[in-house]
C-alpha cells in the first residue's frame, strides 16, 4: 500500500507543479520494497508525464551525497521513498 501511496503523492505533486518535468526520488536500496515501488513510480509518470530520476541512499551520508546529485540535475520536484532511514534523517 505505502508503493501505491507514493505513485498519489507523484500525481499529486504533478498537480502542485504542472510546469516541473523532472522528478527526483530518493530511496533506500536495502528496502525490500524499493524495486515495486519504481515500477509504480514509473507507471505513474508515464501517464503524467514528468521525467523520473532515482536516487539512492542506504545511510546518512548518501542522503547528503543524494542532494547534492539531485541538486546538480535540476530536479524540479522531490518524491522520497517512506523508509525508517529517511524518516529518522529528518527528525
Amino acid at each position: 500500500m505505502s508503493n501505491e501511496l507514493v505513485a498519489k503523492r507523484l500525481g499529486l505533486l504533478h498537480e502542485l507543479l504542472p510546469t516541473a518535468t523532472r522528478f527526483a526520488v530518493l530511496v533506500n536500496p536495502k528496502n525490500p520494497t524499493t524495486e515495486s515501488l519504481k515500477k509504480d513510480i514509473e507507471a505513474a509518470a508515464a501517464t503524467i508525464g514528468p521525467h523520473i530520476e532515482f536516487f539512492t541512499a542506504s545511510t546518512g551520508a548518501e542522503i547528503d551525497t543524494a542532494f547534492v546529485s539531485l541538486l546538480k540535475k535540476r530536479a524540479d520536484a522531490l518524491v522520497v521513498h517512506p523508509d525508517n532511514l529517511f524518516i529518522k534523517a529528518a527528525q
